[in-house]
């Protein structure tokens, strides 16, 4: 399985960012969003209104912290989201609690329209 899955090429990645509500100060190449499952039927409609494009969900319960948060999204230039509590390492490590979904948007699917709507 691990060498099928798409990487990043060594030196790409040049600043991973952390921030908690309020603007953003600087412009990601993929922003990754948390919401609850109260939040999420909201932020998706959202998130898809421009394009209508189906929002797919690709995960394994193995590598999903990296493969698809990160990678997916930037190489394939699709929105992707999963639900934490399924997939192993996150879980073992306590990292999310289960339930919550994680959005991940690459840089080609931002536009200013999408961002002024987002609290």
């Amino acid at each position: 399985m691990y060498l099928n899955l798409p990487m990043m090429l060594k030196g790409s990645v040049i600043i991973c960012g952390l921030f908690i509500g309020g603007q953003l100060n600087f412009d990601p190449d993929v922003l990754i969003l948390t919401a609850t499952i109260d939040q999420i039927p909201t932020l998706l409609r959202c998130l898809n209104y421009s394009d209508g494009e189906p929002i797919v969900s690709k995960t394994t319960p193995v590598v999903a912290c990296s493969l698809d948060k990160d990678i997916y999204p930037l190489l394939a230039a699709r929105m992707n989201y999963f639900v934490t509590g399924f997939e192993l390492g996150m879980h073992a490590l306590n990292i999310f609690p289960a339930g919550l979904f994680l959005i991940s948007i690459p840089w080609q699917k931002k536009s200013p329209s999408r961002w002024k709507i987002l609290p």
